[in-house]
């Protein structure tokens, strides 16, 4: 149970990291501002967004602060508050990181779970960043 809700919070930390510190930004940059509402884009335009040079520059500079916080927590709470933290940081990569790893397809999903685990584990939140977008990127 308490690995389905790391998984959980990991998902949604992903999404926001995978927003805004791809090392393997293909080149366009979006904001959104409106985390309560659907986003009005494509999951192409996501991709766009997360990739972008604004948004991985965003994540690479605070991914590593979410591990060292990430690795202290003892429970989900702890970890939810970690990864809410994480994507304050984040403005350039949002509404695209939830919306992609919520919306878009499995295979994003899955490379954001992944990216979870690794920051619970062994390595550091640049190189499970640098993981997270070539998953992401090789997704069909």
């Amino acid at each position: 149970m308490e690995k389905e809700t790391k998984m959980k919070i990991w998902k949604s930390m992903a999404a926001i990291l995978f927003c805004s510190g791809l090392i393997l930004a293909l080149g366009l940059a979006g904001c959104g501002d409106d985390d309560d509402e659907a986003p009005q884009m494509t999951c192409e335009q996501a991709l766009e967004q997360f990739t972008s040079q604004d948004c991985q520059a965003q994540a690479s500079a605070n991914v590593n602060t979410l591990k060292t916080c990430v690795e202290a927590c003892a429970n989900e709470t702890c970890v939810d508050n970690c990864l809410s933290a994480f994507e304050g940081q984040l403005p350039a990569c949002k509404p695209a990181v939830d919306f992609m790893f919520d919306t878009c397809n499995q295979c994003w999903t899955n490379c954001g779970d992944a990216f979870v685990l690794c920051l619970d584990g062994a390595g550091t939140g640049t190189a499970c960043l640098t993981a997270l977008n070539a998953c992401v990127v090789g997704c069909p």
